[in-house]
């Protein structure tokens, strides 16, 4: 075979670029709900089975038919709803996508555990890794939610993912490895309520450190998945909120809230602010490092920053 495997994957794009509509919210959703395993697949008699349910359940006339009414009512009721992202100064992640939501934003994951390399990716559901030389799936994970935006934490033989949206949802500790349904048996920890967030964590010394789309930054004992400390960042400006990932260097680590102040914390399981800086500039970026310089995009400007 000439083509490589994800030559092969189709795309949820028309021709040329164009996007098919309803279908790139609603196709996710369909298959999330009528995937009673939870395995990554839809059988014929998954489907099936789905749509059998669901039509009796919707013909409440009892008249053997359904017209749209009754089958957008039907739909809102079975699909995984989007979990709204929490707006702060209008739209943005998320907003306004209704009940046909079950989407994920997350960046894949590159790992090497158990002497091979997985591609780590977080879905409505759950957590997959793949083959990154074939795409065949090696083991899934269910336990998060149907609204995905942060990146897989991995560090120290965890796996962290958790769902994202206002209010947060499930999450999951999980040790990777493994063959099939690894739910029960490569779980490290899980929580079944666990604060909504866009950036994406660190793992360091034993914990996991954490930030909130409400700017609340949060540690936990990475073996048992209980809290050490939350702590809101206390900037300068009145958007406390942070959209951004953290950045780990050493055992500090550095994270911007929304309003430009850029916090620098101890990655310890004592909470300590080591410094706050601001440009004074909106930002929803992470931080990017490179050559001993900073880099951090605002709404305004690309701001560098680096020893005299």
């Amino acid at each position: 075979m000439s083509e490589k495997w994800y030559d092969a994957v189709p795309s949820l794009e028309g021709g040329g670029g164009a996007a098919r509509g309803p279908s790139r919210t609603t196709a996710p959703a369909v298959f999330t709900a009528a995937d009673a395993d939870k395995d990554g697949s839809l059988t014929r008699d998954e489907l099936k089975a789905a749509f059998s349910k669901w039509f009796t359940a919707w013909d409440t006339t009892k008249t053997g038919t359904l017209d749209t009414a009754a089958i957008a009512k039907g739909l809102d009721a079975v699909l995984p709803q989007q979990q709204q992202q929490q707006q702060q100064g209008g739209g943005g992640q998320g907003g306004g996508r209704g009940a046909f939501g079950g989407a994920t934003w997350a960046t894949p994951l590159l790992i090497k555990a158990g002497g091979r390399e997985e591609l780590i990716m977080t879905f409505p559901g759950r957590v997959a890794a793949y083959d990154p030389a074939t795409g065949t799936q090696l083991w899934l994970s269910k336990g998060v939610g149907s609204s995905i935006y942060t990146t897989p934490v991995w560090g120290e033989g965890v796996l962290f993912a958790s769902t994202s949206g206002q209010g947060g949802g499930p999450a999951v500790a999980v040790k990777p490895g493994g063959s099939g349904d690894v739910s029960d048996s490569h779980a490290a920890w899980k929580l079944e309520r666990y604060r909504g967030a866009v950036g994406s964590g660190v793992i360091h010394g034993g914990h996991l450190f954490t930030i909130g789309s409400d700017g609340i930054a949060e540690c936990r004992d990475l073996k048992t998945g209980a809290s050490v400390w939350e702590e809101r960042l206390q900037g300068s400006g009145s958007r406390g909120g942070s959209w951004s990932s953290m950045l780990l260097a050493g055992d500090k680590i550095y994270l911007p809230n929304q309003a430009g102040d850029v916090f620098i914390l101890r990655a310890a399981p004592k909470f300590e602010v080591l410094a706050t800086n601001s440009v004074g500039e909106a930002t929803n970026a992470s931080l990017a490092a490179d050559a001993g310089e900073l880099f951090l995009r605002t709404d305004k400007a690309l701001w560098c920053f680096a020893a005299k």
